[in-house]
């Protein structure tokens, strides 16, 4: 019985330089190992590739993949390529497909060709970790340059580099970057000329090994340019070397030994399933390889700042926003209680404005409890706090909520009532049942998250690194209760939110059947205005509070900033119109007691005298008698507009 023998071809873009020797073992020890797993198969590494770079490189390499399919160097059972150019890499991988060779790209892709795989470091994210690593070691910035060499994979690694330095500090020189064509002494050279060329240099940044090939010259240059930052792609040996002898301040590397042992898996991996008339276990795929990062660490390192995330002097913005609320709601309270015989505001109910102011209040104080971290009180004061803010935000919530409610509800049932032409009385009680649901509802929910397991401030760590990878400790207050269980008062919180959101919904559905009815001082609207706010308010900012938990300080800008909005978007939207129409309530009540002696028309300072009276006189007409009005003429039924006339008869 014969012994099946497998033999896959590796083909480098040249064989002379300790990057693909370093494939070559990962290939050839690879195949060994496989060689003792299928025993008594035999796995063999076929490495060959130009001896050499350059020029003739593409050339060259060509030459060996197309004798590899004369069978000049014997059968093969599949290649690995490192393409050199993508067209005519994309040429030889279709001739090889059509001999029946499975085929896989290594170091080097070939997109868009008929390759089964791409095995290999994503360039692109490789060249912005060099630009990473140039941050970490010198985020002052300065200036840079990049030596190169030719190849779409080289391309895109100097192009991630800059994408990475693009907004820093750091500014590329003119003339970067050089192209050493792969020739490790031209790449040493042209480190001295880009300092020649740039004085002021601070970083060079070769994406390739090319000039530390060149161990001399590069320990001259580094003794000659100590205050020029090398950081340096791959991470070969003699490379190391350098490194641990201070001729480097960090490796960015590649893992050319993965390259060639993934190869020698996959291309053993397609055989395998062709031989057993499968289908090909992977077509047009990417086998990413790892990269490395070698920094050495200066020895005057900054000390390590801790972030307690205290609130600080954001305090007086909550302080402000409350000030405004409070003003505003003692303001239109007092000015509610000193109208409160005035008919405009005796229309509007003086308990339910009233009402909302208190509640507006009661809301906006939410403030003064979030302003509390253990970086000014006690960690006691700070529980206290913590649950005191469910408390306020529920109690002056529902508090407004249900004024709102009750406005809008008292509208849409005087409006739909179909005996239109009856009056209809809206007994208080009928305004004080939503708030007392509501009400009784949230206070059983907060004595019993008060009583059974009452919120508490604890201050947490967030591990993290600085740019030296050292451990520092991020620290933030949090309210939580006081089981050990993590989300122990989530359910206390849910029930509260389902209480209070459910009902606004409600509201708005009630504003909404309520758009198209015309009522004296226009409630309706401001209302609809009122309650749309408070929708708008918890649709936007539960989402982004629940982003910001472990942010103390944009957490508290953001909770002081939709507290202040709700509160006074719906104060000033049920009281401004209200002021404005006791104004003109006013205005033309006293315009009325001076037409006893004739007729006054708007515009004029002076009154006229019946014989002056133009034609067309127009006269307002109500289906019902209002007795609040008192056998007055009905205002705001017909506005008078500037020169028109109101008939005093």
């Amino acid at each position: 019985m014969s012994t099946k023998s497998y033999t896959f071809a590796v083909v480098p873009k040249r064989i002379n330089s300790p990057y693909w020797q370093v494939v070559k073992s990962g290939c050839e020890i690879r195949a060994k190992r496989l060689t003792k797993m299928l025993a008594p198969a035999n796995v063999t590494c076929l490495f060959v590739g130009p001896s050499k770079g350059g020029p003739e490189t593409e050339v060259n390499q060509k030459k060996i993949v197309e004798d590899l399919i004369d069978g000049v160097y014997g059968p093969i059972d599949g290649l690995a390529l490192a393409v050199v150019e993508q067209p005519s890499g994309r040429e030889l991988i279709a001739r090889l497909t059509q001999k029946d060779i499975p085929v896989v790209t290594f170091d080097t892709d070939a997109p868009n060709s008929q390759r089964l795989a791409y095995i290999g470091t994503d360039n692109k994210a490789m060249g912005r970790e060099i630009g990473r690593v140039l941050l970490q070691t010198n985020s002052d910035g300065g200036k840079f340059g990049i030596i190169r060499a030719g190849g779409k994979n080289i391309q895109e690694r100097y192009e991630g580099v800059r994408e990475a330095l693009l907004n820093s500090k750091w500014e590329e020189v003119a003339n970067s970057p050089l192209d050493c064509g792969g020739n490790s002494t031209l790449a040493a050279l042209q480190m001295f000329e880009l300092v020649e060329t740039n004085p002021d240099i601070g970083a060079i940044l070769p994406v390739g090994a090319w000039p530390m090939n060149e161990p001399n010259i590069w320990q001259n240059f580094v003794d000659d340019n100590r205050d020029v930052i090398t950081v340096c792609g791959d991470s070969l040996d003699g490379q190391i070397v350098l490194m641990k002898m201070g001729y480097a301040n960090a490796l960015v590397g590649q893992l050319p030994f993965q390259m060639g042992t993934f190869a020698i898996d996959r291309l053993l991996e397609v055989r395998k399933s062709q031989e057993a008339g499968m289908e090909l276990p992977f077509e047009n795929a990417i086998f990413p390889t790892s990269f490395v990062n070698l920094v050495n660490i200066p020895q005057d390192l900054p000390p390590m700042t801790i972030d307690m995330n205290y609130l600080g002097d954001w305090v007086f913005f909550g302080y402000i926003a409350f000030s405004i609320i409070a003003l505003l709601s003692l303001g239109f309270a007092t000015f509610t209680f000193v109208k409160r015989k005035h008919p405009t505001i005796r229309k509007s109910q003086p308990k339910f404005l009233l009402m909302l102011s208190a509640g507006v209040l009661i809301l906006g104080s939410t403030i003064i409890p979030l302003t509390f971290d253990d970086g000014r009180y006690s960690t006691q004061a700070c529980s206290i706090a913590c649950m005191a803010t469910p408390w306020l935000a529920s109690i002056g919530f529902s508090t407004v909520f249900s004024a709102l409610f009750s406005k809008i509800w008292r509208l849409n049932k005087i409006f739909h009532n179909p005996k239109s032409f009856e009056r209809i009385k809206v007994m208080e009680k009928d305004v004080i049942a939503p708030f007392a649901v509501l009400s009784t509802a949230n206070l059983i929910t907060l004595i019993c998250w008060t009583v059974i397991n009452p919120l508490v401030y604890e201050r947490k760590a967030s591990a993290g690194t600085d740019q030296w990878n050292r451990v520092y400790q991020s620290f933030y207050g949090e309210c939580l209760s006081r089981t050990d269980a993590a989300g122990a008062g989530l359910p206390y919180s849910i029930i509260l939110w389902v209480i209070n959101f459910i009902p606004v919904i409600v509201a708005n559905v009630q504003a909404y059947q309520a758009r198209f009815i015309s009522v004296e001082f226009q409630e309706s609207k401001y209302v609809a205005l009122a309650t749309a706010s408070i929708f708008q308010a918890t649709i936007i900012g539960l989402p982004i509070v629940l982003l910001l938990q472990q942010q103390p300080v944009p957490l508290f800008v953001v909770e002081t900033i939709l507290i202040f909005i709700t509160c006074t978007a719906v104060i000033l939207l049920i009281f401004m119109p209200k002021v404005g129409y006791l104004r003109m309530y006013d205005a033309e009540k006293k315009e009325r007691q001076n037409c006893h002696n004739g007729v006054h028309i708007h515009g004029l300072s002076n009154p006229q005298t019946a014989e002056q009276k133009p034609q067309g006189v127009r006269f307002s007409v109500m289906k019902q008698q209002d007795p609040d009005h008192r056998g007055e003429p009905p205002l705001h039924q017909s506005q008078a507009d500037d020169n028109e006339i109101i008939s005093c008869n």
